[in-house]
């Protein structure tokens, strides 16, 4: 299949940068406003880019959540994801075809030759011979061996790694650098994306994170986990001792498991019972906090939600009668998957229903976010 390579224009038309930003705003991730401009600049202009920085900051996962909008919108959009870490020619190139031995013949077909997007994962650390076939393809725009032709039909490549262009040729060896260099060439933009030393200080930037990914926590608790990060941060000296934010989230996972195991809400306690698993500066804060703690009340019982299964006529009277002040993000998710539900089995027998389940939900839904100040996010 053959696809025609899309002009600026037409990208823009496609997809404009608010479209980006929407996404964004509706995904878990924090501090994405400039990567998000990143990529889209870098795809607007064709050009391959190179994305580093310390592992644990989302390289990985907002890259992917910027192809996720690409899939929606790019006809005959492909995409291939390819992790290069000590990789071989035959893992580049998709392996070898069996049916041609003892002729070398590869599958790239198969391979990210065939996609209009292609991800790769440490790329650099893939070996030699592989480098020097990847070098000499996307010189050329052609895969070419002896035995086979391929004309690459890729558009954009990223490549993610945790080391800059500069520690990437340092890394290397000799006799490895001038191909490695000028593999490097073939991705003229390149960017850091790791939280600043400011922003790793900032508690209103941790706050931000435990909201979006961990909705469900108290706010004391929010309040006390941030603010050791921040005060730990303050107190680390070398950038080494950072703590990405994937770290940091693991680490809460702890001690949220063991706060499960005794049957109780998270409080400073489980903390202080898990505190072997954090660095020394947040347990510091965290006996320091015995001093003012006071264990957050029990939450509050939610109003009723409706979990029994309704016909669409006694959905709509359900949702008449709902109280919505007190309903959780996750609760208006899931009643908001039963509406779509409902719509959709009784579309075509029903339609005058499902119109007005659609605005009586709306109108509960707007009533929502008003009370609650939340902004209504998809599950």
């Amino acid at each position: 299949m053959t696809t025609t390579k899309l002009t600026v224009e037409q990208k823009i038309a496609l997809l404009p940068y608010s479209k980006v930003e929407q996404h964004f705003q509706q995904s878990k991730f924090v501090l994405w406003e400039q990567y998000a401009k990143v990529m889209y600049q870098a795809w607007l202009a064709g050009r391959n880019l190179v994305v580093y920085g310390k592992g644990g900051f989302g390289k990985s996962e907002m890259t992917y959540h910027f192809l996720e909008l690409l899939a929606q919108v790019i006809p005959d959009y492909t995409s291939d994801l390819l992790d290069c870490g000590g990789a071989d020619s035959t893992k580049i190139w998709a392996g070898i075809r069996g049916d041609q031995l003892p002729n070398f013949i590869y599958n790239v077909e198969s391979s990210w030759l065939a996609s209009r997007y292609v991800v790769f994962e440490e790329l650099f650390d893939a070996q030699l011979s592989a480098l020097v076939e990847m070098k000499q393809t996307l010189t050329s725009g052609c895969f070419r061996t002896p035995l086979q032709t391929y004309k690459s039909k890729c558009e954009w490549l990223i490549c993610l790694t945790n080391k800059s262009k500069a520690e990437v040729l340092d890394s290397v060896s000799e006799e490895s650098r001038n191909t490695v260099d000028a593999l490097l060439q073939r991705f003229p933009l390149a960017y850091q994306l790791q939280w600043s030393a400011a922003e790793l200080r900032d508690q209103w930037c941790w706050r931000d994170l435990l909201y979006k990914v961990k909705p469900h926590l108290a706010d004391p608790i929010v309040d006390l986990y941030s603010a050791a990060l921040q005060q730990a941060h303050v107190k680390y000296k070398s950038t080494h001792d950072y703590m990405s934010p994937r770290s940091a989230l693991h680490l809460l996972s702890t001690t949220e498991a063991w706060a499960a195991s005794t049957g109780q809400q998270l409080t400073l306690q489980h903390f202080l019972d898990t505190q072997w698993a954090y660095p020394e500066p947040m347990q510091m804060y965290f006996r320091d906090a015995e001093t003012w703690w006071v264990d957050p009340e029990p939450p509050t019982p939610e109003p009723e939600i409706i979990t029994e299964q309704l016909d669409i006529c006694e959905m709509i009277e359900a949702l008449a009668e709902l109280e919505v002040k007190e309903i959780s993000l996750p609760h208006m998710q899931q009643l908001d998957l039963k509406v779509k539900n409902l719509c959709y089995a009784f579309e075509d027998s029903d339609p005058y229903s499902v119109e007005k389940l659609q605005s009586m939900f709306g109108k509960r839904l707007y009533q929502w976010q008003i009370f609650t100040d939340t902004t209504f996010v998809e599950a």
